[in-house]
């Protein structure tokens, strides 16, 4: 088979082979080969550009793509002779392309002006911020570089002090080696970034002479605004012949201003451009010095201001378009309308505890201190009278044909929640399910110390609003409750947890009052007067408590303790309403607590 035949004549990627064949010098590529006895024989740079520029073509941008065009493709089998270049050659050959680029470009260029295809007569120029492959937290100044230097010097200088300390405690041998290991690298880093202001001992600026960002990873790109965000990369500008809009200059800076680059690139394509060339620019490229250096070297000129819009008439409607979503961002669907009520639809009187439905009927309360996804909630229901007849029940119910009333949550209570890290949460949710050990650095508010530990998570319990964590804890050897808010840090190890028996579970933590565990418990009994007898008969204390109304009406409860911290808390609450019979030692320490408050309002 001719794989020649295989291009079409009048398809483009005949032309392209027709002209790296027969019109364009390619011998500036011959630099870059050895003609010895030794290596391989070379892939010609005309087959590996034929086959480039024809997948760029047809926006296979990737070398691995590429070669795989070369394998199975009949058209760029017959582009690269059916040699199927490997796609690290493909990938090398791009990535070292530099000055013979620009000299390709030139003859393109000089190919397109004899067909007569350059007219000469305008050039528009435009650019682009384009993307670079380089990190925005690699960019900084001389003064970034080296605050960034001295905290992580100074981190890696810690952790080595901790590592020092724990050697001497039973840490886990896995856990001391990490620590070591990210010393390490700490250390790797601040060193590669006292090389770089060693290397670069003056600051980048600006074309003003002020201090502009550099990036550690590309040097000549530059932090820049963009529609989107802010992206670490370069503005590409580009100017283009009318006639055809054959490109005439494509440069790439690394700045964000426009306005600095008018001026270079209007002088580049002075050698194809005539007296009489008309150079355009929108009014991102529009300043006084811009015009000024124009008028000085007598170029003709066109640069939009950011006044030309308001001044010219074509331009008078413009309003109803800036109303309408832009399509190159906002990609969501429409949102839909409800097609039933909502939660939001339903009032709520703070006062009265009245909910009213969107028909304006009253709901009754019909349970209170639910618990609806471990949330304290109140329940209200339709009365039959006022949902069966409604007309707006296709709005209100599901299945209106099945369903009589309307049921509704209305209030949500999260008194005293307290916020945690949804990465620390996540991390002991994992462990725990995967049944690994986590490390923690946990602060224990009672004592305001910071301490390392090494735990086996057992179970999270969700309570008051707050999520704890029942863990084995290696370095005290025994069962503790942690607060998840508390956790400062938490990484999880490969070492396989230590399991407990929920019976234990239970008997260490769960035989006490609220989350505060002990091994010695003792029974509180606390008597509440008649009128706030009717809240507490209803309330649950502890899991084991024990109450019973007295013939004054009163209400005498017992719940078992083992620190009293929290149960005084709960006794305190409710004031001069709730008396502590016993113990005399709890009789004695709420009194405390009450001459201490009321010895404070007293100063």
């Amino acid at each position: 088979m001719d794989l020649e035949k295989q291009l079409l004549p009048g398809s483009f990627q005949y032309a392209v082979h027709h002209l790296l064949e027969r019109e364009f010098d390619l011998s500036i590529f011959d630099t870059r080969y050895r003609n010895d006895r030794s290596g391989a024989t070379a892939y010609p740079p005309g087959m590996l550009l034929k086959v480039i520029l024809c997948a760029y073509a047809q926006g296979v941008v990737s070398s691995r793509g590429i070669e795989r065009l070369c394998r199975e493709h009949v058209t760029f089998i017959a582009l690269s002779g059916d040699c199927a270049p490997h796609f690290t050659t493909l990938a090398a050959f791009v990535s070292s392309l530099d000055e013979e680029v620009a000299k390709l470009f030139a003859q393109v260029l000089y190919l397109c002006d004899r067909q007569g295809l350059i007219g000469r007569e305008m050039f528009a120029i435009d650019g682009v911020k384009l993307p670079s492959n380089a990190s925005k937290a690699k960019s900084g100044t001389r003064a970034d570089f080296a605050h960034q230097a001295d905290k992580l010097e100074a981190a890696a200088q810690k952790m080595l002090e901790r590592h020092r300390q724990n050697d001497t405690l039973p840490v886990e041998p896995d856990l001391a080696e990490k620590q070591r290991q990210k010393a390490e690298r700490l250390q790797q880093e601040a060193a590669e970034l006292r090389d770089w202001l060693t290397a670069n001992p003056q600051d980048r600026k600006g074309s003003k002479g002020t201090i502009r960002k550099s990036n550690r990873t590309d040097p000549d790109s530059a932090k820049m605004a963009t529609g989107k965000g802010v992206i670490q990369g370069y503005t590409g500008v580009a100017a283009a012949d009318a006639k055809h809009q054959i490109i005439i200059e494509a440069q790439a800076h690394g700045t964000g201003s426009e306005q600095e680059l008018l001026l270079q690139v209007v002088r580049a394509t002075r050698p194809h451009a005539t007296p009489e060339t008309l150079y355009t620019a929108d009014a991102g490229y529009h300043s006084e010095t811009n015009l000024q250096a124009l008028a000085e070297e007598h170029i003709p000129a066109l640069i939009a201001d950011n006044g030309m819009r308001q001044r010219d008439e074509r331009f008078k409607d413009q309003g109803k378009h800036k109303a309408k979503p832009d399509p190159l961002y906002d990609k969501a669907h429409p949102k839909k309308s409800a097609q039933r009520y909502r939660p939001q639809d339903f009032s709520l009187d703070p006062e009265t505890g009245i909910c009213t439905c969107p028909a304006g009927k009253p709901l009754y309360r019909n349970g209170s201190n639910c618990i609806h996804n471990g949330y304290v909630s109140t329940k209200y229901t339709g009365a039959q009278r006022d949902c069966l007849p409604c007309e707006r029940r296709a709005k209100c119910l599901r299945t209106p044909e099945k369903t009589k009333v309307r049921q509704r949550r209305i209030r949500i209570q999260t008194v005293g929640a307290r916020e945690f890290h949804l990465d620390h949460f996540q991390a002991v949710g994992s462990a725990l399910l995967r049944r690994k050990r986590l490390v923690i650095r946990y602060h224990a508010r009672g004592t305001d110390e910071v301490t390392e530990r090494e735990v086996s998570p057992q179970r999270l319990n969700h309570y008051r609003d707050n999520w704890y964590l029942d863990a084995w804890c290696h370095l005290r050897d025994g069962l503790r409750a942690f607060a998840v808010d508390a956790i400062k840090h938490a990484e999880i190890l490969d070492t396989k947890a230590k399991d407990v028996s929920d019976k234990r579970l239970d008997e260490a933590l769960g035989s006490g009052y609220g989350v505060f565990s002990g091994d010695q418990v003792a029974w509180a009994m606390l008597r509440f007067t008649p009128e706030r007898a009717r809240w507490v008969a209803s309330e649950r204390w502890h899991r084991n408590q024990e109450g019973k109304f007295l013939e004054d009406g009163s209400y005498e409860l017992r719940v078992p303790y083992a620190d009293d911290r929290e149960l005084i808390m709960d006794i305190m609450k409710y004031g001069s309403d709730c008396e502590v019979i016993e113990p005399e030692a709890l009789k004695a320490r709420v009194a405390a607590e009450f001459e201490s408050g009321l010895a404070r309002y007293r100063q």
